[in-house]
């Protein structure tokens, strides 16, 4: 099976298998686990990267189009939302949208699969705000040449911005950072039926 065939079948049936075995609703690192370990397995390297996400809404790509009119007053009452990870570092002042809080991890974790020159998030459902216009799919690959450290997709009326930190690794830290093989048994059967 080729490794387009793999990753195309690794975001159809991974994220479903992944939900059932998730305790929470946010499972990005749990799903990146899975996800490298079920690529080795078909000998497609793959490792984890932490990201900074920042994702706006089509009124605030409208607001930003025109010029800022207004400020963000303005884009506030358009409607304007950006969801931005990383602490406003991001977003223009006002309309950075933190919703992270309590244990949250002020990051997001994809897989990069450099050989392929992507990254793979298949916890990009995590993203959906659906009662602010944004829409994403539960599974994403976006082209990621070697050496980038960032880039912005149109996802939708929507723009989606990620930005690489490498020297994150505090992910390893959490639980769910771990090979679950009955989880990887269950994507790798999957791909492999599919065929």
């Amino acid at each position: 099976m080729t490794p387009t065939k793999v990753i195309r079948r690794l975001i159809d049936v991974a994220p479903p298998i992944i939900a059932e075995n998730a305790r929470v609703p946010n499972r990005c690192v749990l799903a990146t686990a899975i996800g490298v370990a079920t690529l080795a397995r078909f000998g497609i390297e793959a490792a984890p990267l932490a990201v900074s996400v920042r994702l706006a809404n089509a009124a605030y790509m409208r607001w930003l189009e025109e010029g800022e009119p207004g400020g963000a007053d303005e884009a506030v009452r358009r409607g304007a939302f950006v969801l931005d990870t990383s602490a406003g570092r991001l977003g223009p002042a006002g309309l950075s949208v933190m919703e992270i809080t309590g244990r949250a991890w002020n990051r997001h974790l994809v897989i990069l699969v450099p050989d392929r020159e992507c990254v793979i998030d298949l916890d990009a459902q995590q993203l959906n705000r659906a009662e602010r216009g944004v829409h994403v799919p539960s599974a994403l690959v976006l082209n990621w040449p070697r050496g980038e450290l960032e880039r912005t997709w149109p996802i939708g009326a929507s723009c989606l911005y990620l930005r690489a930190e490498p020297q994150d690794r505090s992910f390893e830290a959490a639980t769910d950072w771990q090979v679950f093989p009955e989880i990887v048994g269950r994507v790798e059967r999957a791909i492999r039926k599919g065929r």
